[in-house]
C-alpha cells in the first residue's frame, strides 16, 4: 500500500472526503554577483498535503515529514472545525489534459550546464559594455506530483521549470541604472542569449539622459511594465466575486474593455509554469475565456467558488505552495496580441514614452483600478525614434479605464511576466518627472 493510500483510507474513516496531494521537487541553481559566479547548488524537497472535507468545512495539513500518517489525519481533521468553508464536491473522476508540460532537454540540464552558460551569458554582457556590473541567476527544476481523493480520482504528472535573468547595472554621480531581463517557462532554451542582446540595447538607449515635462503622453507599457494589471487579475477572479470586491461582479455578458481585448486563462499553453494536465484539485487543465472583445465572459474558478455561484470550474485550482490550500488562480493569463512590433509601435509616436520597469504595481487597489507607481526605466520617444531616458518618473491611472477607453494599438510580441502579455499602446497616460 502506498502512502497516499494510506493516509486516504484512514481519513475516510474520520472525514466526509479527503484528498492528498504529493510532490517532490529537483531544482538546480547558479548564481552570478558583479561578474563572478557565488552560487551553486542543487536541492531536493518533498512533502504531502491532506485536505478533508467534515461538515462543510476544511481541515488542511501539510508537511515534508511524512513518516507518521496517523498524524497527519489526526492534524488534518482537528484542524476541519476551525476551517474555511467548502461548497464543492470532490470529483469521482481526473481527465487529464494533453498538455505539454514538461521538457526533456531541461530535465537533464545540471549544475555543469548551468555554469557554462551563465559564465558565457556575464562574459559576453561585459564585453559588450565593460561600464556595467553583471548580476545573474539559473535556475532550474523538476517536478513530479500525485493528487488522489476518497472518491477513486487519482492522477500523476511532471512538470519542467527554467527561471533566471540578467541584471546590468551602471553607477555614476548622481545616477543609478538598473536593467533586467529575465524569463520563467517549462523550458530552457536560447534565453541567455536574448537577454545579452536585450539588456545591451537597453543600457545604450538609456546612456542618454533627457528630461521631458510631467503630462499626458502616448504611452508604450512593455510586458515587464505590465505589472499594473493586478487590479484585473483580482477582479477576475471568482474569490474576488464572492467576496464583493470585484467591480465585473454583475457585469458578465457586458462590454467591459475595448473591443480590442481578448483575455484567456489558457491551461493548455506549453512550456509555461503554470501548465499541467489537471489543477491542483484534479480537474482537467482547459482554456477559460474571460474577455472576448471587450465583453466580460465570466471568472476563474475553483471547486468552491464554482458550487456557489453554479457553474463549471475551470480548473484553475492552484496551490501558491504545498503548505497552501487550493484556491482560484492563473494558469497562464494570456493577454491575446496584436499585429504591430514594439518597433512598429514605436515608431508610430511623434512625443511620447516608453515605460519598461515599474515599481510599486502591488500597491494599486484591487477594486478601484487607480495605481501610481515608480518608473524605473522609462525613455522619450521623438519623431519614432528613442532619444533617452528620463529620471525620477511616475505613472499613474486607471487599469480599468486604460483598457475601456486609452488604447491605441495592441502590440504582437508576447513574454510571460507573470501575464502572457504583448506591448500595448495608451493614450494620454499621465507621467510626473522630476524635470
Amino acid at each position: 500500500m502506498t502512502l497516499i493510500d494510506e493516509i486516504l483510507n484512514k481519513a475516510k474513516a474520520d472525514s466526509d472526503a479527503a484528498e492528498v496531494f504529493q510532490t517532490s521537487s529537483e531544482t538546480t541553481s547558479c548564481a552570478w554577483s558583479a561578474d563572478k559566479l557565488k552560487l551553486a547548488e542543487a536541492k531536493e524537497s518533498s512533502g504531502i498535503a491532506l485536505r478533508v472535507l467534515i461538515d462543510g468545512k476544511v481541515g488542511f495539513f501539510a508537511t515534508s515529514k511524512i513518516d507518521d500518517p496517523d498524524f497527519i489525519v489526526k492534524t488534518a481533521c482537528d484542524l476541519a472545525p476551525l476551517g474555511s468553508e467548502f461548497a464543492g464536491e470532490l470529483p469521482a473522476e481526473f481527465k487529464p489534459a494533453d498538455v505539454d508540460s514538461f521538457d526533456e532537454d531541461t530535465a537533464k540540464v545540471d549544475a555543469g550546464k548551468l555554469v557554462t552558460v551563465g559564465n558565457d551569458m556575464v562574459g559576453k554582457a561585459r564585453d559588450a559594455n565593460s561600464d556595467a556590473i553583471y548580476d545573474a541567476k539559473l535556475d532550474r527544476s523538476v517536478i513530479t506530483a500525485e493528487i488522489a481523493n476518497s472518491n477513486g480520482a487519482r492522477a500523476t504528472f511532471e512538470k519542467t521549470i527554467f527561471y533566471g535573468y540578467l541584471y546590468g547595472s551602471i553607477t555614476r554621480e548622481g545616477d543609478v541604472l538598473g536593467i533586467y531581463e529575465f524569463d520563467h517557462s517549462g523550458a530552457f532554451s536560447s534565453q541567455p542569449d536574448e537577454w545579452v542582446d536585450l539588456t545591451v540595447r537597453k543600457l545604450k538607449d538609456a546612456s542618454n539622459v533627457v528630461t521631458i515635462p510631467a503630462g499626458e503622453y502616448p504611452c508604450i507599457l512593455t510586458p515587464k511594465a505590465l505589472d499594473i494589471l493586478g487590479p484585473l487579475q483580482s477582479a477576475l477572479n471568482a474569490r474576488m466575486v464572492l467576496k464583493d470586491m470585484s467591480p465585473y461582479k454583475d457585469k458578465v455578458g457586458e462590454q467591459v474593455f475595448d473591443p480590442r481585448i481578448n483575455i484567456d486563462d489558457d491551461g493548455l499553453y506549453g512550456n509555461m509554469p503554470g501548465t499541467q494536465p489537471v489543477d491542483d484539485e484534479g480537474i482537467t487543465s482547459q482554456v477559460t475565456p474571460l474577455i472576448e472583445k471587450g465583453v466580460l465572459k465570466g471568472f476563474i474558478h475553483d471547486l468552491h467558488t464554482a458550487s456557489k455561484m453554479g457553474v463549471e470550474p475551470t480548473g484553475n485550482g492552484m496551490r501558491a505552495g504545498l503548505s497552501a490550500n487550493p484556491r482560484a488562480g492563473y494558469s497562464t493569463l494570456v493577454f491575446r496580441p496584436g499585429d504591430k512590433t514594439l518597433e512598429e509601435l514605436i515608431a508610430g509616436i511623434e512625443k511620447g514614452v516608453l515605460v519598461d520597469q515599474i515599481m510599486g504595481a502591488h500597491q494599486a487597489s484591487p477594486f478601484s483600478g487607480d495605481f501610481s507607481v515608480s518608473v524605473n526605466l522609462g525613455y522619450v520617444i521623438e519623431n519614432g525614434k528613442i532619444i533617452g531616458r528620463f529620471k525620477d518618473g511616475m505613472l499613474a491611472g486607471n487599469v480599468f479605464r486604460m483598457l475601456k477607453d486609452q488604447v491605441l494599438e495592441i502590440g504582437s510580441e508576447l513574454k510571460y511576466t507573470g501575464v502572457l502579455a504583448p506591448p500595448i499602446l495608451l493614450d494620454k497616460m499621465t507621467v510626473a518627472t522630476g524635470g
